[in-house]
Formats: C-alpha cells, sequence, structure tokens
C-alpha cells in the first residue's frame, strides 16, 4: 500500500480550492550543484475525494506542484521555465502526459483512487535534449501504481498523485471545453507567421488568419478574406517560422465567460506546415 497523507472527505468551495494550492511546498534543487540527501518534506492536508473515470477526463491537468525523490531530475525552476507545461489527460482508459516534448501514453484502470497501469507505454520518439529526464522519470510514474485523490468546484479542480515511490504530483484541472460549453464545431484557418496588434490603443497581439473550406475528398473549395483573430486557441504555441494550416474545434461561449470573444478554440492538429525562407 502507497503511503499516502490524504484525509478523505468532499468539498465544494473555491477556499478550500486555494488553501490546497497554497499549501504545497516544492523542494529547490540544481542539477549542477552537488547530489544531496532529499529533505524530509511535510506533506500539506489535502482535502479531497475518490475520483471517478469521468472526473477525470472532465479536465485538462497541468502540474502544479512537485516534490520528487529524485532530485536531479527535476529543477527547482522547471516549472517556471519549461518551453512547454507538463500536462496530463485522461480518455476513457487511457492517459496521454507530456513535458514540452514527446507525447507519452499508456492504458489505465482505476479501482477506487488507485490507478493501475496495464501493459507498456508507447512515446513518439523526439530528442528532448534536458527535457529527456524529467520526462523519463514521469514516464516511469505513469506506468506504476499510484493512489488519487480529487477536489472539485464548479469550474476547476486539484489532482493529488501519490506515486509508488514515494514523489508526489499536484494537478491543476480546467474543465475542457466540451465538457463546459457542449459539443464544437470543426474549422479550419490558416495562420500567418507574423502576430500583428491587435488595435491601434493596446499592445495586445492578434493572430492574422482566414477561413480554408475543405470538400469530402480533402480539396481545398473556399478560401477566406484574412482578418485578426482576437481569441485563445487552446492547447496551441504560435511560431513565427512558418505558416499553418490548423484543424480546431470553436466554442460559441458567453461574451461574459471569454473576455467578449463569443468564440473559443481548441487546437485539434496543424495539418499543413510552409516553412518560411531564411
Amino acid at each position: 500500500m502507497i503511503n499516502n497523507e490524504v484525509v478523505k472527505g468532499g468539498f465544494k468551495t473555491s477556499a478550500l480550492l486555494m488553501l490546497a494550492l497554497t499549501g504545497c511546498q516544492t523542494v529547490n534543487t540544481n542539477p549542477s550543484a552537488p547530489r544531496e540527501r532529499v529533505p524530509y518534506v511535510q506533506l500539506p492536508i489535502f482535502i479531497g475525494s475518490t475520483p471517478t473515470t469521468n472526473s477525470l477526463q472532465s479536465y485538462d491537468w497541468q502540474l502544479n506542484n512537485i516534490n520528487s525523490t529524485d532530485p536531479i531530475t527535476w529543477n527547482g525552476s522547471y516549472l517556471q521555465t519549461q518551453n512547454g507545461k507538463v500536462t496530463l489527460n485522461f480518455n476513457q482508459n487511457h492517459i496521454s502526459y507530456n513535458v514540452g516534448c514527446n507525447q507519452l501514453s499508456n492504458q489505465y484502470s482505476l479501482s477506487k483512487n488507485t490507478m493501475q497501469p496495464i501493459g507498456t507505454g508507447i512515446s513518439t520518439l523526439m530528442g528532448c535534449g534536458e527535457l529527456q529526464a524529467p520526462e523519463q522519470w514521469l514516464a516511469k510514474q505513469m506506468q506504476s501504481p499510484s493512489e488519487l485523490q480529487i477536489m472539485e468546484t464548479e469550474v476547476d479542480a486539484v489532482l493529488w498523485q501519490t506515486t509508488a515511490d514515494g514523489s508526489w504530483l499536484q494537478w491543476v484541472g480546467k474543465l475542457k471545453p466540451e465538457v463546459k460549453y457542449g459539443k464544437g464545431e470543426t474549422v479550419f484557418l490558416e495562420v500567418k507567421p507574423k502576430w500583428q496588434y491587435c488595435d491601434n490603443v493596446t499592445d495586445r497581439k492578434c493572430l492574422e488568419v482566414r477561413n480554408i473550406n475543405y470538400d469530402t475528398r480533402g480539396l481545398k473549395t473556399a478560401v477566406g478574406q484574412w482578418h485578426l483573430l482576437d481569441a485563445p486557441i487552446i492547447g496551441y504555441r504560435h511560431d513565427e517560422s512558418a505558416q499553418r494550416v490548423l484543424r480546431l474545434t470553436r466554442y460559441r461561449t458567453p461574451p461574459t465567460d471569454t473576455k467578449g470573444y463569443g468564440n473559443l478554440y481548441k487546437l485539434d492538429s496543424v495539418i499543413e506546415t510552409k516553412t518560411l525562407a531564411k
């Protein structure tokens, strides 16, 4: 049985959520410094409940805090300086996770609050440089049994994971758009490389895009006019070195919920990339 300092119980208040977020501690380590014994860290009291498969897959999870038993793997400033965010996603009996390089996944089963991996994990095969060690460590944790506790509010959640080697990870979850807003519609946008100012008053920058229509054979049938997109695209990291065509899911949202946008976009895939000549 994995040792886990967790107080079970339900809740529905944002105050308790904030308490959980601020109560955690992170061990700061420097990979260039001599290796030292990891100091004992008193785990904060986490008031949570046993998760269900439905509750786990209702959120997009992002790593918020960690205490690793391996002081070399996790740089103390890693969570603040990483190019990509450490993410976790549950989809039925699969989990997928990413530290900003490869996409990794494996099957799992959930019995009460124990997540048990099934079979071996799979991964894309990119070279990751300094992200290789954190990626390998996370894969090892996800491919071993761990215990989960969750607490939810109306819009977000916190997931507490205690792994087989005694490490703990705290994930913050944002409700998925399809859960919050219902089924979206598929759209295709071509995105220019260069950012543009959204207006003549502020310094906000927008993407310059145009709509692309395809027929059932995947052939372009219509191309729209270029315009500025003043709305977020979940999961998209813009790179000014190439022009791209994105397959997106568009959700119609209340203007008050998305700061007046009326639309929220989520990246499905990049289907075309034209690299600019240097």
